[in-house]
């Protein structure tokens, strides 16, 4: 499952792929902020739920009263009856009035330090953990070792990634540290996003207009985009994913179901090619990129949410600026492969819960490799650094490699 497989990286990133820091030089700094993407930021929490409040996790151990704490990623997760707490409390309510994303009465979540780079740095920023739960970690302290700083020239814009479809005052927050990020350095900004944060730095361009653009962003560094999808969301729809974590299946199907970010990473009905990503053996049915909705309101928690996501989330956007960048924004592209990739599910019978087979593509273990490669629709700089993993490519030293020149001295 993706999120779940985001999590094995991160826990795993250091044990998998060492970068070691060296003395570095950065003759001229452009500032920079990060966008990190699905699961990528720290989540926390305050809880006061009803005691009457249902549904709730029948194991009856899960806390309806408690002050703020980090919901991801901790490391209680791992413990079976935990780890269904800490997702009921990740977990969304779907508002079929106004079509927006709520969390669970008496919940409230946050993301913390926005601006710092804490929340995108290490997950679970705690003693003899934190080294082993890195998201843009390694990118944070190869930019540390050459003269950056946090909130003076490096800033992170963290979000909850349940959504893509984010508040204006996130927006005008990111806005607002691109303008410190200027003011402080004299030089324009360089946006680097990975994953989903793709999809919120497309936005965030749309929103912030083209004077401001031109005025304060000099470049955006796209990592491990999937602007057109993931085939990993059709399997996680319906038979959800573990990845051998302590963790079931069904929780982790559950909460993908009512969220809002998931659903919104479906094949592009527009740019995915025709090829059958879901087939029914029992009765011969067969469904593209373009019907995967019909098998989405097969299920109950996606039957009300699956149009409107679909219908609004990036292609209007996409299709507003004629599939370019908004406002002339210099892009540069760059994506991993060689790692297999959940791609198409057949299953026995019409049961979406059982009796299936999985079929695997070239990718980086979450996005295929045609979505990863859709960014040349967008730009000509695109860049393949070869076998890493959709978040271990954070941890290696080719990555840092190739950020290094774009932020430093302001050549490519």
């Amino acid at each position: 499952m993706f999120f779940l497989y985001l999590l094995l990286s991160i826990t795993w990133g250091k044990v998998v792929q060492k970068s070691e820091l060296k003395k570095d030089t950065c003759d001229s700094r452009s500032p920079v902020v990060l966008i990190p993407g699905l699961m990528a930021s720290i989540i926390e929490a305050k809880i006061n739920v009803a005691d009457d409040f249902q549904p709730w996790p029948k194991s009856g151990k899960c806390e309806k009263n408690k002050d703020w704490f980090r919901a991801w990623v901790n490391v209680d997760i791992a413990v079976p009856w935990k780890s269904e707490c800490y997702i009921n409390y990740l977990s969304g309510i779907w508002n079929n009035q106004t079509n927006k994303l709520e969390t669970i009465p008496g919940i409230d979540l946050r993301i913390p330090e926005f601006g710092s780079t804490y929340a995108c740095d290490q997950l679970d920023p705690v003693f003899l953990i934190g080294s082993f739960t890195n998201s843009f970690h390694k990118i944070i302290e190869h930019l540390k070792s050459v003269g950056y700083k946090d909130q003076i020239d490096m800033f992170g814009a963290s979000y909850d990634w349940r959504t893509v479809d984010l508040p204006k005052t996130y927006f005008e927050g990111v806005k607002g540290l691109i303008y410190e990020g200027f003011k402080n350095s004299g030089k324009k900004v360089v946006i680097i996003s990975h994953s989903m944060g793709g999809f919120v730095s497309y936005k965030l361009f749309d929103y912030l207009g083209k004077d401001f653009c031109d005025k304060y962003i000099q470049k955006w560094i796209a990592i491990s985009a999937p602007f057109i999808g993931t085939g990993v969301v059709p399997k996680q729809m319906t038979v959800g994913e573990n990845l051998g974590l302590p963790i079931k299946a069904e929780y982790a199907r559950d909460l993908s179901r009512s969220i809002e970010s998931v659903l919104a990473l479906s094949p592009n009905e527009e740019k995915w090619n025709d090829d059958i990503l879901v087939r029914i053996k029992s009765n011969g049915k067969t469904y593209t990129a373009k019907q995967l909705r019909e098998v989405y309101k097969q299920i109950l928690e996606l039957k009300d949410k699956t149009d409107y996501i679909l219908d609004t989330e990036m292609t209007p956007l996409y299709k507003k600026w004629n599939w370019t960048i908004p406002n002339g924004v210099k892009m540069d592209c760059v994506y991993s492969h060689g790692k297999e990739t959940p791609y198409s599910i057949e299953f026995d019978t019409e049961d979406l819960t059982k009796g299936y087979t999985v079929n695997y593509s070239d990718g980086d273990n979450l996005v295929n490799i045609n979505s990863l490669e859709s960014c040349k629709i967008f730009t000509d700089s695109v860049t393949n650094l070869g076998k890493h993993g959709h978040l271990l490519i954070l941890n290696s030293n080719d990555i840092w490699n190739y950020i290094k020149p774009k932020v430093c001295g302001n050549y490519d």
